[in-house]
């Protein structure tokens, strides 16, 4: 148990010394010139296949209530105009469907 505790202690305190510096003095990546990035840029995403019923295997539809006074979702209570003054606009507007929570088979 001993060996194995010194062991662990060497390599935790070389492994540092030998590690490579991802600190770089200049504004270029390392690998700036190996690779043409604006391929990437230019590339389009490809479109999902239509989804037939046979392929689907399971599914579960799951209500939740948004809280906007946590700190993660207080993007919600934008002042000027909340989500929910955002969402009746789409809604009347017959952008968006509304469902009930009756029945949200069919939008109302």
């Amino acid at each position: 148990m001993k060996k194995v505790l010194l062991l662990l202690l060497i390599t935790s305190c070389i492994h540092p010394l030998f590690g490579q510096d991802m600190k770089t003095t200049d504004t270029k990546s390392p690998l700036d010139g190996i690779v043409d990035h604006t391929e990437n840029m230019t590339m389009k995403a490809l479109t999902y296949p239509p989804l037939r019923a046979a392929d689907i295997l399971w599914e579960k539809r799951i209500w939740r209530v948004i809280d906007t006074r946590q700190k993660m979702n207080l993007n919600f209570r934008y002042p000027e105009k909340p989500l929910f003054t955002i969402l009746e606009e789409e809604i009347m507007a017959g952008r968006i469907t509304a469902y009930s929570p009756e029945d949200d088979r069919s939008g109302t």
